[in-house]
């Protein structure tokens, strides 16, 4: 087996708290997964701290956040990965990685940036602008998506 990388436990890129959450999901695996989850530290912490710089303007994440989404992803992919399937380890845990960070972004998402009905009233209005450009052949103007969504131009712009 691998030696973890020294990175890890840099206290600049995890907690304490974080790096014991992660061997410890680490270590609830079989010895064969353990193998590919070792393996596949160093890529969880390139992918996190990408999606970590694009992410976060004005956000209360921190890269811990993205590494334990990533964790999450490359948990699954030692659980799942099958190398007769004909793929190498770290391009099958790549896809899981980027999965597992999008997965707790969505979830962080509706649960702390927006309530539901918000998300509702956004998937509704982009509906209702898609509907108009194919009707008018344009993109439609403030009043007429005001008018579609039967709201008057106050409340249009207080949602």
């Amino acid at each position: 087996m691998q030696e973890p990388s020294p990175k890890l436990s840099q206290p600049q890129q995890l907690d304490k708290e974080a790096e014991v959450e992660i061997r410890d999901k680490i270590t609830s695996l079989n010895e064969e997964q353990q193998e590919l989850a070792e393996q596949g530290l160093e890529q969880v912490k390139i992918i996190a701290k990408m999606f970590y710089k694009i992410r976060t303007l004005k956000s209360s994440l921190q890269l811990d956040d993205f590494i334990g989404w990533g964790m999450d992803g490359l948990i699954d992919a030692a659980q799942k990965f099958d190398p007769k399937m004909g793929t190498k380890f770290n391009t099958y845990a790549e896809h899981r990685i980027r999965g597992g960070i999008k997965d707790g972004l969505r979830k962080f998402n509706t649960q702390n940036l927006l309530g539901r009905t918000h998300i509702k009233f956004i998937n509704y209005y982009r509906e209702v602008v898609r509907s108009l450009e194919k009707k008018l052949g344009r993109k439609p103007e403030t009043e007429e998506i005001a008018g579609e969504m039967n709201l008057t131009l106050e409340k249009y712009f207080e949602k």
